[in-house]
């Protein structure tokens, strides 16, 4: 991961290979880095989670709702700690109006264990980096905590590098 750190999207995609590797599921979501007021979001592992996730995202984009309208991710936000939640149908519902879609997703996708951890950097919350699967041991936790702050770091890395480098070309 702080190998990649030389663009956001690669640190993104390291991110994600490297929890894929694992079995695990993840997003990223970035909410001051996305178009408008719609965060970006990066998401990895298991094809047909990855692809529930982001039909759900479709929906929520497509009615002008906040991904963030789940309690469980909004607290990782706020109070800046882990935040374990279930990938179901409540889940689903919390993030779409859409009751078809939940329960589509529902039939399609097993309830998932996840964890919702902050992204922080310059003691601030940036961002959140979210993982599920079938079920995480509590004894992971801790692991996945580093591995969300070495994340941040490289993700804050390669903003810096970039604004350098933006700089650099305006100073030319």
């Amino acid at each position: 991961v702080q190998r990649a750190s030389l663009s956001v999207q690669a640190v993104l995609e390291a991110v994600s290979a490297e929890l894929t590797a694992l079995g695990m599921s993840s997003a990223i979501v970035l909410p001051g880095l996305g178009e408008g007021k719609w965060p970006l979001v990066h998401i990895g592992g298991d094809t047909t989670v990855a692809d529930g996730i982001r039909r759900l995202m479709a929906k929520c984009q497509a009615e002008g709702e906040s991904l963030m309208r789940p309690e469980s991710l909004r607290r990782a936000l706020q109070e800046n700690k882990t935040t374990p939640f279930t990938l179901d149908e409540t889940f689903y519902a919390q993030v779409s109006q859409d009751r078809a879609l939940a329960r589509t997703l529902r039939r399609q996708l097993p309830p998932l264990a996840a964890l919702a951890m902050p992204l922080v950097a310059d003691d601030r919350v940036f961002g959140l980096l979210c993982v599920a699967d079938k079920s995480i041991h509590p004894a992971l936790q801790p692991a996945l905590e580093v591995f969300a702050n070495q994340t941040a770091i490289a993700i804050r890395n390669a903003q810096l590098l970039t604004h350098v480098s933006e700089s650099e070309e305006q100073y030319r």
